[in-house]
C-alpha cells in the first residue's frame, strides 16, 4: 500500500511493512498476534532507530494535548496506565493504528488530502481568518465523502499537523469536522 503522505521505508522495513496485519481484528488466534506483535516492533525500533517518524507524528501520539478525549493524558499514556508499557505497547494489537499512522499519516482518501491541500494552497500564508473557512471546507469534504464524523475529525486534526498548520489551528479544524 502506497500512501500520499508516507514516510521512506527502506527494503527491510517494507517487508516488515507487508508482513504485518494492521487490522487487529484479524488476527486470527495468540500465535499470530504475537507474530504480528513481533513484526511490529521491529519496524517501530527501525524507523525510531533512524528518526523517521515525523515529529508531529510521534509529538501526536505521546503529548497530551493532542489527545483530545484523553482526559490530560497522551496516546501512549492510556497504553501505560492500562499497564503496558515499553515494548509492549508497540507489540500490542491496539497500537496497531498508531503505527499505521506513523507510516502513512492521516487516514484519508487521497483526493480528500488533495482537496484540503488545495484549500490550504488558496490561502497563501494561513492566517487566523482562515481557520473556520478552512474547518467548514474540511467537513464538507467529510460530509461529500461519507467519512464518519468524529474519526474524519482526528485525520483532519492530523492532517493540518501534516501541513504545518499548528495545533490550534488543527484543533480549530477538528472542531469544525465534529460540528453536525
Amino acid at each position: 500500500m502506497k500512501k500520499k503522505m508516507a514516510v521512506n521505508l527502506t527494503p527491510e522495513e517494507q517487508d516488515l511493512v507487508r508482513r504485518i496485519e494492521f487490522d487487529g481484528l484479524k488476527l486470527r488466534d495468540s500465535e499470530h498476534w504475537h507474530a504480528n506483535g513481533a513484526l511490529a516492533l521491529d519496524l517501530v525500533k527501525s524507523i525510531q532507530n533512524r528518526n523517521a517518524i515525523p515529529a508531529h507524528r510521534w509529538a501526536w501520539f505521546t503529548e497530551p494535548q493532542f489527545n483530545v478525549g484523553g482526559h490530560g493524558s497522551s496516546y501512549l499514556e492510556r497504553f501505560e496506565q492500562n499497564g503496558t508499557r515499553g515494548n509492549d505497547v508497540a507489540r500490542h494489537a491496539h497500537f496497531l493504528p498508531y503505527l499505521h499512522y506513523f507510516i502513512y499519516g492521516p487516514d484519508l482518501p487521497g483526493s480528500v488530502i488533495d482537496a484540503f491541500e488545495g484549500k490550504v494552497s488558496e490561502c497563501g500564508h494561513v492566517t487566523s481568518g482562515d481557520v473556520i473557512p478552512l474547518g467548514k471546507a474540511a467537513r464538507q469534504l467529510a460530509k461529500d465523502h461519507r467519512l464518519d464524523r468524529k474519526k474524519a475529525a482526528e485525520e483532519f486534526f492530523k492532517l493540518a499537523l501534516e501541513l504545518d498548520l499548528g495545533e490550534s489551528t488543527g484543533m480549530s479544524i477538528r472542531n469544525q469536522v465534529m460540528k453536525p
